[in-house]
């Protein structure tokens, strides 16, 4: 305290000045720096999360529909009806391909 009371105030002055602009230039480094940051997890987030959970969606849209194709397939077993059971199989297989591509897809990502 007695250094800063043997200081003339014109020095006092420039020394409150150094450490206000001091102090703005870390706390603007501190904000650079986490916008920054924020930055790379927004564009991580774009180019690698949003995608995945794209295909996430997609491949419940399409487990969705495979299981209304069992409900639907259960029900004709229980009525024996063969045609129509023989067309639902068939359209089981096409949405087997679908979903193996969909999953090949996944994996190469």
């Amino acid at each position: 305290m007695n250094f800063w009371n043997r200081m003339s105030i014109v020095k006092r002055v420039n020394v409150s000045f150094v450490l206000l602009l001091a102090l703005i230039i870390s706390v603007g480094g501190l904000g650079l720096y986490q916008s920054q940051k924020q930055g790379t997890y927004l564009h991580q987030f774009t180019t690698e999360t949003s995608p995945r959970m794209l295909e996430v969606s997609r491949m419940m849209v399409v487990l969705l529909n495979l299981k209304a194709e069992l409900n639907q397939l259960v029900h004709l077993t229980l009525n024996d009806d063969i045609q129509s059971h023989q067309d639902l199989v068939l359209g089981h297989h096409q949405n087997y391909e679908s979903i193996e591509g969909h999953l090949k897809n996944a994996i190469k990502r």
